[in-house]
């Protein structure tokens, strides 16, 4: 959910007034050239031309850029040795007590590629699901319905499974199980907290169920799109003369 910020009422984005197909085909499109490009500065002109279609639109970008930001320190957590690993060119050696580390130019640039990649893909996958409603997103006939009905599924579970697992935790409290034992403790303790929740998952799933054929679910979700229009047909003409731009000024820089 936190990587799907959903359009609400109060937000204003003129992205939304585009098909919601096209909007995620060019979504999918601009992830899918950042994802196989090794080039950085071609990574940061396609960024900064889908942040200016999105200022255009009048996408509000501080909150979104705020919750990059926030996922920066794990990726780098993950991807943090790479500089490290053997490469062919040495960067820079310094010797802590009677060690060496080695950090190494190619893998140094892998590093920064990675990260900025990464960082590119959840800004522009961000700007874009902003600008749909939870409706829109699960109706988008580029997905399989059962893929659609996985979506709306796990959505309405997690926060269930969130207030679920804080209620056995409270319940335990109660009861005087202290939970700053040791970890074998709370190893013992997990299983039954997993027991407990899948028992409650089933029972959940059978009321959900029940509920989705009460209001008419046969097995099928009936996408409801916007028709495509002008505005949709100069909307894919721009994104495709940006990328067009862009290729020709990498090419002569």
């Amino acid at each position: 959910m936190y990587l799907i910020s959903f359009k609400s009422a109060n937000k204003i984005s003129n992205l939304a007034k585009y098909n919601q197909d096209i909007r995620m085909i060019i979504c999918l499109l601009f992830i899918f050239f950042i994802s196989v490009l090794y080039n950085l500065k071609t990574i940061l002109f396609l960024t900064m031309f889908q942040c200016l279609i999105a200022i255009y639109n009048k996408t509000n970008l501080i909150p979104i850029i705020k919750k990059v930001l926030k996922i920066e320190p794990m990726i780098m957590f993950i991807i943090i040795f790479i500089p490290f690993f053997n490469g062919d060119k040495i960067f820079f050696i310094f010797h802590v007590a009677n060690f060496k580390i080695i950090i190494y130019e190619d893998k140094l640039y892998l590093f920064i590629l990675i990260l900025i990649r990464v960082m590119s893909i959840l800004l522009i996958l961000m700007i874009y699901t902003s600008s749909f409603t939870f409706s829109e997103f699960v109706s988008l006939r580029i997905f399989p319905d059962i893929i659609s009905s996985i979506i709306i599924i796990m959505l309405n579970f997690i926060p269930e499974f969130f207030n679920q697992n804080t209620r056995i935790i409270e319940a335990k409290k109660l009861k005087g199980i202290d939970y700053n034992h040791s970890k074998v403790f709370k190893i013992k303790n997990f299983g039954y907290s997993l027991g407990n929740n899948l028992v409650y998952a089933l029972n959940h799933s059978e009321r959900l169920y029940e509920g989705m054929i009460l209001r008419g679910f046969h097995g099928k979700i009936k996408p409801q799109s916007l028709k495509i229009t002008i505005f949709d047909i100069k909307f894919i003409l721009i994104n495709i003369f940006g990328l067009l731009l862009i290729s020709l000024i990498i090419k002569f820089l």
